[in-house]
C-alpha cells in the first residue's frame, strides 16, 4: 500500500514499483544470507573471507555493510507487519479486469476505476450488496468483516473514492485527485488517479 502510494506520487507505474521492491527484497535477503554464511565459516576457520576478499581487509567497511543489511532486513519485516501483506501485481494493474477478491486484498489500488458490475462479477457466495454513503449514492458489498465500497464525487470529501476494509487491513481508500482528507480519518489513503 505505502509503496503504491509513493510510486503514484512520484509518477512511477505501479508494476515498476512492485518489481523494484521485489528486486530490493531479494538483494537484501541475498546479502543477509551471504554474510550469515560468512560468519559461520569465520567461526570454524577464524577467517572472515568476505572482509578479506571483497572489502580488501577493511573490517570496518564489512561490519558497516553487514549492519546495514541487518537493519534493512529488520525494517522490511516490520514494514510488512505494519502495512500488511505484500503487494502482488494484479490484472487490474495492467488495465485488465479483476479476477478475484484476492486482486483487491493484495493490491487495493486495483479496485480504482472498476464498476459495480466488475466487482460483483468476481465476488463469490456470501457477499451482500448495499448502498454506501450518507446520501446512499454509492455502492458496497459486504461479507463478514470485509467490505468493498465506492463513493461518487460530492459529500464532505469532495472527490470520489473506492475502498476495501476488513478486520485485518483496516479501512483503505483509493481516492480521486479531488478527494479532501480530514483529520481523524482513520483510513489509509492511496492516490488512485
Amino acid at each position: 500500500m505505502f509503496t503504491v502510494g509513493v510510486a503514484m506520487e512520484l509518477g512511477i507505474p505501479t508494476i515498476n514499483a512492485i518489481a523494484a521492491a521485489e528486486l530490493g527484497t531479494a538483494l537484501v535477503a541475498g546479502g543477509i544470507l551471504a554474510t550469515g554464511i560468512n560468519r559461520g565459516i569465520e567461526r570454524v576457520t577464524g577467517t572472515n573471507y568476505l572482509a578479506e576478499t571483497v572489502f580488501g581487509g577493511d573490517y570496518n567497511a564489512y561490519n558497516n555493510v553487514e549492519l546495514l543489511l541487518g537493519a534493512t532486513g529488520y525494517f522490511m519485516v516490520n514494514l510488512h507487519a505494519v502495512f500488511g501483506p505484500g503487494l502482488k501485481q494484479s490484472p487490474a494493474d495492467a488495465g485488465g479486469k479483476l479476477n478475484s477478491v484476492d486482486d483487491i486484498t493484495n493490491n487495493p489500488q486495483s479496485l480504482y476505476g472498476q464498476s459495480k458490475a466488475d466487482v460483483a462479477n468476481i465476488l463469490g457466495d456470501g457477499w451482500t450488496e448495499g448502498t454506501y454513503g450518507s446520501a446512499g449514492t454509492g455502492w458496497k458489498f459486504t461479507n463478514g468483516d470485509q467490505s468493498i465500497f465506492y463513493h461518487p464525487e460530492g459529500g464532505i470529501h469532495g472527490g470520489s473514492y473506492y475502498g476495501y476494509s476488513s478486520g485485518v487491513t483496516g479501512r483503505i481508500k483509493i481516492v480521486s485527485p479531488g478527494y479532501i482528507p480530514f483529520p481523524g480519518d482513520k483510513a489509509t489513503i492511496i492516490p488512485g488517479g
